[in-house]
């Protein structure tokens, strides 16, 4: 260690400073508290109700209605999934003519027509490639 010389200032030494406790809990009962704190706060903040999904699916009915629009039972079970995403009864209406559109393009079976072709092979027991 150097000597100070009578008049020169010496800096003086410091301790090292233990680290911060971590910022997580400490026991089990502490990470509950905080984890219930967290969901409450949650709900707090989470955004208004929507309608009701068998409301919005009505309303799509009615569109679809006003529309001259017949849907399939597959169809209105595609509207109601499409509204519980967070779609508007006209946004699942627009889908769905949608993917008319897509089937009708590329020449796509109805559902009816499935249903039909696995209802045969499941009644004849072949449900291979047929050759």
């Amino acid at each position: 260690m150097p000597m100070a010389t009578p008049g020169a200032e010496v800096a003086p030494q410091t301790m090292p400073v233990p680290s911060a406790p971590s910022a997580g809990p400490r026991t089990i009962n502490a990470a509950m508290e905080e984890a219930i704190a967290k969901t409450q706060a949650a709900k707090a903040a989470a955004p208004a109700p929507t309608p009701s999904v068998v409301k919005a699916t009505s309303n799509l009915l009615t569109n679809a209605t006003a529309a001259k629009l017949k849907l399939t039972a597959a169809e209105v079970k595609t509207g109601a999934d499409l509204i519980r995403a967070g779609k508007t009864p006209s946004e699942a209406l627009d889908a769905i003519q949608a993917m008319r559109t897509f089937a009708q393009k590329f020449g796509l079976p109805a559902s009816a027509e499935v249903k039909a072709v696995v209802k045969e092979r499941n009644a004849a027991g072949e449900w291979g490639e047929k050759k």
